[in-house]
């Protein structure tokens, strides 16, 4: 009965985590920038754009799609398909045979066949109710460019994209049912939020006389009718003396595009401006991904909306056919400034504590290091615990010790471990509160943990380290009531801006063992699994770790707001920021919890 209960425990904590999992990405952002790319003529790269709105990839987005959309069936191909851009480098050709494949690639579509009972009506002629029908419609949404583009490229095409439709009907009125058709069309299509298509009549039937017509035509190229011929009566000329005429030089040369070549905006939406010119012509036509852009007086403007960097080609052509390129390198750098300024800084007045008994705190923050690199805001980390430990826990100013770059050497750090924590812990009365900001380090075989001193060197660790089982005897020697343990290090040989520790520097990360049982008396957060990296946060100038504890330790955390944070509650709160922080500079970053995740860590 028990593994029973646990096997159900266990798949609710996975469908909670995968639902989580989806749940954090902007989906209406995401959207939004589909369409304003379709609308720019754009196709962008499905797994980049997904990552700026929170996703993991583009399948991430697409299971949150389905979700929302009650598309179950829904397959990723399908996805890119008709959410993505269009290629427009693919020469349209608009013959009857090619509508006539669109046409029979719409009516034979296998998720569209499900719903011909609408057909079988009409033949019947009529309803349930007895109305008599005359004549139906039949309005599809889909991409009309873009599917002659496919077909156009691919004559044996077998299937179109997923498309919304619509039906119209007239009952004997003589009203035609193209108005309802398209209507009904444009309802299917906002349910599913479809985007850079529009709803075109397909298909009309009429019974008396009983005809079927594919309604489909050329949007995009209109015939050029040959002018009619002029009959002229034979003349016959008397003999002239021929005339001789000077011609000109034939105009063979492309318009003179002005324009930067390259060029660093800070939005993804932004405007190109340019000069366009020519000696022979006073008609130029600029086109851009195959698009026209209006020219006013010699000046074009050229609208644009891209999320990642991209190279916009224009394209200059005169009256003669005469054509001239020009490419232009955008980079698109969307300033720190505007992050920042979303970011709520650190307040240690906000994290009021309400304490009880003797606390005791040991606070440690190394930035730089003798023999290993940085470990970026460490110190800073270590400054502003300071104020938490005292607000958040009470513990007096005489009771903190802050042991900051080179007070923190492997001698003064065994010193206030071992002499000055023997001074300030009443044995069984004390709770102690401990917390690391640097390196971390494992051993070469993964089964010994080690904190790094200022002064220490990663390839003499049993030397110049402190091992992890030696500090815990330290301190249960001490015999404290609790100890509380903060920990914004990790042990895989990489920094926080992923440089080797090791001075082999070998391109490998070293994966610690199970980090063990520890005392029932203590509770030890870390800041990353045992083979992630503890990653720096520059928008904020500290830990990510160490930022999001603090914001938790001011109130943050406490998720159901009855004024007390769990071991539980912080770690939750930091695991839902830290990761997703984490995900936006590529990597991966999970905080941990060794202890009860029921006990009250503070009350406020």
């Amino acid at each position: 009965m028990r593994l029973i209960k646990k096997i159900i425990i266990i798949l609710f904590v996975i469908l909670s985590y995968s639902s989580l999992a989806y749940a954090k990405g902007d989906l209406d952002g995401f959207m939004n920038a589909l369409e304003k790319a379709k609308n720019a003529g754009l196709t962008i790269d499905a797994d980049t754009t997904a990552k700026q709105f929170g996703y993991k990839n583009f399948n991430e987005f697409v299971i949150h799609f389905k979700s929302a959309n009650d598309l179950d069936d829904l397959t990723i191909e399908e996805a890119k398909d008709f959410l993505l851009g269009t290629d427009n480098t693919v020469e349209i050709v608009e013959s009857q045979e090619n509508l006539d494949k669109l046409y029979n690639l719409i009516m034979n579509h296998k998720k569209f066949k499900k719903k011909t009972k609408y057909f079988k009506i009409f033949k019947k002629g009529k309803t349930k109710k007895g109305d008599v029908l005359d004549q139906m419609a039949l309005a599809v949404y889909i991409n009309y460019e873009k599917e002659m583009s496919k077909i156009s490229q691919n004559p044996n095409l077998d299937e179109t994209t997923r498309f919304a439709w619509g039906w119209g009907w007239s009952r004997g009125s003589g009203y035609t049912p193209f108005k309802w058709a398209l209507k009904t069309c444009e309802e299917d299509a906002k349910k599913y939020k479809l985007s850079g298509g529009e709803c075109i009549i397909v298909d009309h039937r009429t019974k008396n006389p009983e005809k079927v017509y594919n309604y489909l035509k050329p949007r995009l190229k209109l015939a050029k009718k040959e002018p009619k011929k002029k009959k002229v009566d034979k003349v016959v000329e008397p003999e002239q003396e021929e005339i001789k005429v000077k011609t000109k030089k034939k105009d063979t040369a492309g318009p003179i595009i002005e324009i930067v070549e390259a060029i660093t905006v800070d939005d993804s939406s932004y405007t190109l401006k340019g000069k366009v010119s020519d000696n022979s012509s006073d008609k130029i036509y600029i086109k851009v991904d195959g698009q026209d852009i209006a020219v006013k007086k010699g000046k074009f403007k050229i609208e644009r909306y891209s999320p990642v960097d991209e190279e916009v080609k224009i394209v200059a052509i005169d009256k003669f056919g005469n054509k001239s390129t020009k490419v232009v390198k955008v980079t698109i750098d969307i300033k720190e400034e505007m992050i920042v300024q979303k970011l709520e800084p650190l307040n240690p007045s906000r994290a009021k504590g309400k304490t009880s008994g003797e606390k005791v705190a040991l606070i440690i923050g190394i930035e730089n290091y003798n023999a290993a690199p940085k470990a970026n805001y460490a110190n800073l980390d270590a400054k502003y615990f300071f104020d938490y430990a005292r607000k958040a826990f009470g513990a007096k100013k005489q009771n903190i010790k802050l042991l900051i770059n080179e007070d923190a050497t492997y001698v003064k750090t065994n010193v206030a471990l071992t002499k000055w924590l023997r001074s300030r812990i009443k044995a069984d009365q004390t709770d102690l509160i401990i917390f690391f900001a640097g390196h971390g380090l494992a051993s070469s075989d993964g089964k010994e943990l080690y904190l790094l001193p200022q002064d220490s060197d990663p390839d003499l660790l049993s030397r110049t380290a402190l091992s992890r089982t030696e500090l815990f005897t330290e301190i249960i020697n001490l015999k404290p009531k609790s100890v509380t343990m903060f920990l914004d290090t990790c042990y895989s040989g990489v920094s926080r801006d992923e440089q080797m520790l090791l001075a082999s520097a070998r391109p490998i990360r070293i994966v610690a063992s199970d980090e063990g049982d520890i005392p029932n008396n203590f509770t030890i957060f870390s800041a990353s699994g045992l083979d992630q990296i503890s990653s720096g946060f520059k928008e904020a100038k500290h830990g990510i770790f160490s930022y999001y504890l603090m914001k938790g330790l001011e109130g943050k955390a406490d998720a159901n707001k009855n004024k007390e944070i769990t071991n539980g509650e912080l770690l939750a709160y930091m695991d839902q920021n830290v990761s997703q922080k984490a995900l936006e500079l590529g990597r991966s970053q999970n905080p941990s919890l060794m202890g009860d995740p029921d006990q009250v860590l503070m009350r406020y």
